[in-house]
């Protein structure tokens, strides 16, 4: 059967560049998965150095009708690579993993239940793996089951959370984009409180097991500051556009000003200007709300993972 007659109902996207440790763990987990119905494989390779390229087409030619590859002749960068996976998808819902992660059996038949169940459900995430790339060990992500398992999250809760689930972990229902993002760089955060936005949904977790391993330590993750001036970019953009509670972003902005400050972040002075732009809609006591929205989620007990979760 040719691949284009396929009808998939989910497609898993992967960005990848530079990762040929990684990459065909990544590729062979997804291969393996056991499903009742078809999926695809969708790899973005970037302009890679090193045998990532080789790999992926390795498995290009073993899997003709369920992995296919957007190799790209020249450095796009991650955003890019990403919006090309995910646009080219062509299921009913998109997994996305990244090419250093992999996933363990039967995540996407459960996720994919879980959607089939749940229509106003927009995006579901799972419990995943911790993989320390220094120590070597791994270990389970820290989740209170009874807090998380059954929980609705909707928008101001992505706001006042940022991170909820990890981005391995995520499947979301497919959604067309209306709010263009041609600035500030994309990240999954500003994705999903775009689609909750408008769609009307909400976000939730499919049980309290886990369904992935995720590598930290390495990739853009470590760049804290990096991350942290984009978040406060979006906080603006979503501010300034009427997207989701104005108390709350500003209550989020000035929580993550003082992290600034307490861990001297380099991104300080440019929160410190993003709250001065915001700081009229602050109400004292959303700061305590913001903070009572919480999610009781952590990768590990690090002054850095825990800078990250502010």
């Amino acid at each position: 059967m040719e691949m284009h007659e396929i009808e998939y109902k989910v497609s898993v996207c992967i960005v990848t560049y530079n990762q040929e440790k990684y990459i065909r763990q990544c590729l062979q987990s997804i291969v393996d998965q056991k499903t009742n119905f078809h999926f695809e494989i969708v790899v973005g390779v970037d302009f890679s150095t090193d045998n990532t390229r080789s790999i992926v087409e390795s498995f290009v030619e073993k899997y003709p009708n369920k992995v296919r590859a957007i190799f790209h002749e020249k450095n796009i960068g991650g955003v890019q690579n990403y919006f090309s996976v995910h646009d080219s998808a062509k299921g009913q819902y998109i997994a996305h993993v990244d090419g250093d992660d992999y996933i363990l059996q039967d995540k996407l038949q459960r996720q994919s239940d879980f959607l089939d169940a749940n229509y106003g459900c927009q995006i579901v995430w799972h419990r995943m793996k911790i993989l320390n790339e220094f120590t070597n060990k791994i270990y389970v992500q820290q989740f209170d089951s009874n807090y998380i398992v059954d929980h609705r999250w909707f928008l101001d809760d992505v706001l006042a959370n940022i991170t909820i689930g990890l981005h391995s972990s995520k499947m979301y229902r497919r959604w067309d984009r209306t709010i263009k993002l041609a600035t500030p760089s994309a990240l999954d955060f500003s994705e999903n409180v775009i689609q909750l936005y408008e769609t009307g949904g909400y976000c939730a977790f499919v049980n309290s097991e886990a369904l992935g391993v995720y590598r930290t330590g390495i990739g853009v993750s470590k760049n804290t500051k990096f991350i942290r001036v984009k978040l406060y970019e979006w906080f603006y953009f979503f501010y300034s556009k009427g997207v989701g509670n104005k108390n709350i972003i500003a209550a989020k902005v000035l929580l993550m000003v003082l992290s600034d400050l307490k861990y001297r972040i380099g991104s300080f002075g440019f929160g410190l200007l993003v709250l001065s732009r915001t700081i009229r809609s602050l109400i004292p006591f959303r700061v305590f709300e913001c903070r009572s929205r919480m999610a009781p989620v952590t990768l590990a007990p690090s002054i850095d993972e825990a800078v990250e979760s502010l």
